[in-house]
């Protein structure tokens, strides 16, 4: 029997997967395309929603996925794309979000400069 690299290992979806649900910031380290992966980056978010940071573009663009990550943790907006950061139940998601003044003084000066 021959030992697998980690380059093997990290080449198993599987593998990956319990990483990413181990500790959510290990996205930084994938490859590519499992950074655009949806199942992936879903993990590593549930468990730690800075994760988003490291997502694909597209990823950050995607309601569902931006929404988990602000669930779990209300900084991982500043990573999300540029229009859901206005939607309301995105930066509403998380309990700090909704109480921060300076947060929501933000939100409403960048909704003015956007027209």
């Amino acid at each position: 029997m021959t030992k697998k690299s980690v380059a093997e290992y990290l080449s198993d979806l599987e593998v990956v997967l319990i990483i990413a649900a181990d500790d959510g910031l290990t996205l930084r380290n994938f490859e590519a395309h499992y950074r655009m992966d949806e199942e992936v980056v879903t993990t590593a978010m549930t468990e730690n929603g800075f994760a988003l940071r490291y997502a694909h573009a597209m990823l950050k663009a995607n309601k569902d996925i931006v929404l988990i990550a602000v669930s779990q943790d209300g900084l991982a907006l500043k990573y999300a794309g540029g229009h859901l950061k206005l939607d309301r139940d995105i930066k509403y998601a998380h309990p700090f979000l909704r109480t921060d003044q300076d947060f929501i003084y933000e939100i409403e000066t960048f909704k003015m400069m956007m027209g």
